[in-house]
């Protein structure tokens, strides 16, 4: 998989670079527009011919292999780390060709000229090397073969003057490598993210596609179902994992239900459930929450990126909105309560976690049974730091320990 991403990393920096073609060869002829202008008066026409021979000669090179490079563009075999090397050879001819010019200045030794040679030779450098941010063999391909054998001229035919030049322009040249590199770390970071990013999107819409060609609607409270639950705590537990986010599950059972459904009748019983699950559908309106239904008289909440502090305090308002509803329950084992309730038991998958998804939901479900012996209509968390051992389930609890422990009850009426 490391190895795929990097190949796409690759093949968008390739890309990208070729992309900017057109802008490296329009600074290619404005330099080497530059560069006979300024050197015209001190050479021959004959060494201005050959010069320029050699410049369309690796011109011609270039276009040959950038129309071949567009020509296998949709290939998927091409190997992108070998045009690459292409690209970053082409541009050192076209710097050697520079090279030649810019040392043959300082070979005759005139100090007006030197000086503007080196600024043409910076200002080439620079621009070529902002067009080649993403590569960093284009970059070393750019500089070193541009700048060290004209350090070398000046030092050898112009000691005098070349000294302090040759030095100055291998500082410039060291300090602006450092922060192009730099760049190119903090953008080569930028490409993987938005990769990442733009996977994640094909990966999200991608499920939606696929959730909405199946069933996954609950019909009786129009909410989404338990085979929706199943497909997506799978999903999102395995997306954890591998990104290193945090999971919050959350188990919603409404408290005495069967007695609700023996006083009031299944018809009144299905009414409420479909209340109670509109109830909880709309305040579950974020990106990454997903309400479902769990089982007869439960649902589940399963919220990504989420920790139990959030988690806890996100059902808290679920609870109170419930209270709110004020739907009636004289059967409600509930003390001094005559109307539903819920209990809440809360598991959270963390970063670094191996538990898998059966027992992420056997702790939300151990969680709600604690709810219950503490005397229903509260919300209770899985305390997983507290279990000394996998069979040793009853201290999974500490009644003084928050926020693993939350028992909220209204007061009396």
């Amino acid at each position: 998989m490391t190895k795929l991403a990097n190949e796409e990393t690759t093949q968008s920096r390739v890309v990208a670079l070729f992309g900017t073609y057109a802008s490296a060869m329009a600074v290619h002829f404005l330099v080497a527009a530059a560069l006979i202008f300024t050197i015209r008066p001190i050479v021959t026409a004959n060494l201005i011919y050959n010069w320029g021979a050699a410049f369309t000669a690796v011109l011609v090179l270039s276009l040959i292999l950038k129309s071949m490079f567009n020509s296998k563009v949709s290939d998927t075999k091409r190997n992108f780390s070998k045009w690459e090397n292409i690209y970053a050879i082409v541009n050192i001819l076209f710097c050697l060709v520079f090279t030649v010019a810019y040392s043959y200045v300082a070979y005759i030794q005139s100090t007006t000229l030197l000086i503007t040679v080196t600024v043409i030779l910076v200002m080439q450098v620079s621009c070529l090397i902002v067009l080649s941010l993403n590569s960093r063999k284009t970059i070393l391909g750019i500089s070193l073969p541009t700048v060290l054998p004209f350090c070398g001229a000046l030092v050898y035919f112009t000691p005098s003057f070349g000294n302090e030049l040759a030095v100055s322009l291998g500082l410039f040249t060291l300090i602006f490598l450092a922060l192009t590199f730099n760049i190119n770390r903090v953008f080569n970071i930028a490409v993987e993210s938005n990769q990442k990013l733009t996977k994640e999107v094909k990966q999200n819409e991608q499920l939606r596609i696929k959730l909405e060609s199946n069933s996954f609607i609950d019909l009786a409270t129009n909410i989404y179902n338990r085979r929706f639950f199943d497909l997506m705590i799978d999903e999102k537990i395995r997306r954890a994992k591998r990104v290193g986010n945090n999971l919050s599950l959350a188990i919603i059972e409404l408290d005495f239900f069967d007695e609700y459904r023996s006083h009031y009748g299944q018809e009144k019983a299905s009414k409420c459930m479909q209340r109670i699950a509109n109830i909880l559908s709309n305040a579950t309106h974020r990106g990454g929450e997903y309400m479902t239904c769990f089982d007869d008289n439960k649902f589940a909440l399963i919220a990504s990126n989420v920790p139990t502090k959030e988690a806890v305090a996100f059902t808290g308002k679920m609870r109170q909105l419930i209270d709110e509803a004020d739907i009636e329950h004289r059967t409600s084992g509930v003390d001094n309560v005559e109307k539903i309730t819920v209990s809440v038991g809360i598991s959270e998958f963390q970063p670094g976690n191996i538990i898998d998804v059966d027992e992420i939901i056997l702790q939300a479900l151990f969680a709600v049974e604690t709810a219950h012996t503490v005397g229903h209509n509260n919300i209770q968390v899985y305390d997983y730091k507290n279990i000394k051992t996998s069979s040793a389930k009853t201290t999974a609890f500490n009644s003084s320990t928050k926020p693993y422990l939350v028992s909220e009850r209204p007061r009396s009426a």
